[in-house]
């Protein structure tokens, strides 16, 4: 089987079971689900809903709920259920981050297939399945951190460290755990060869 089939086939599985999972469940992991992002992006674009204390006082960024406040006003405007639409864009987040693993293995030197399957069984991962529709700054903070790290695993030029930075600070506002991966990330260039261009 060639690479491409892998990987293909890893992606619409991996798609088509986040899908099936967001439609039949609406049961509820973790109260951040809803308190962190549906609730705060609901009161921005409908001007009522739960404000939780982090938001509150300021001890949460805004980042997760103005990404899903943006899904939830654009379904609403097209007369779509915005929670189904919300769903559905974070499973189609978490296919993007399916490639971009794909490309973030062959950045480092493995083969094609390697990737390929490395990025297959990403996407069908159970937590990563399970958490996929989810709108949780854990599942979406996942893509712009893989895209940088595979830009800056790549040739080290500046608008690749610029990209990377502004992905890797985009993943920080979704979660300030995500700190460590910018931190991680910042001698990255000066180790590949022509780093200091």
């Amino acid at each position: 089987v060639s690479p491409r089939v892998i990987l293909l086939g890893g992606l619409i599985v991996g798609l088509v079971a986040r899908v099936l999972f967001g439609l039949l469940d609406d049961g509820l992991w973790w109260p951040d689900e809803y308190y962190q992002s549906l609730e705060p992006a609901h009161r921005l674009v409908f001007g009522y809903g739960w404000q939780a204390w982090e938001f509150v006082e300021g001890a949460r960024h805004w980042t997760l709920p103005g990404v899903v406040a943006a899904v939830m006003k654009a379904a609403d405007l097209l007369g779509l259920p915005y929670l189904r639409v919300i769903e559905l864009t974070f499973c189609a987040i978490g296919a993007a981050t399916t490639y971009a693993v794909f490309v973030l293995a062959r950045a480092q030197g493995a083969s094609e297939r390697a990737a390929a399957i490395a990025a297959t069984v990403f996407s069908l991962m159970g937590l990563a399945v399970f958490i996929g529709p989810r709108p949780m700054g854990e599942s979406l903070s996942a893509l712009p951190i893989t895209v940088a790290f595979a830009l800056l695993f790549g040739a080290p030029t500046r608008t690749r460290m610029v990209v990377a930075g502004a992905l890797l600070a985009f993943a920080v506002g979704l979660r300030i755990q995500n700190g460590l991966f910018a931190v991680l990330a910042l001698p990255m260039p000066l180790r590949r060869p022509g780093g200091r261009g």
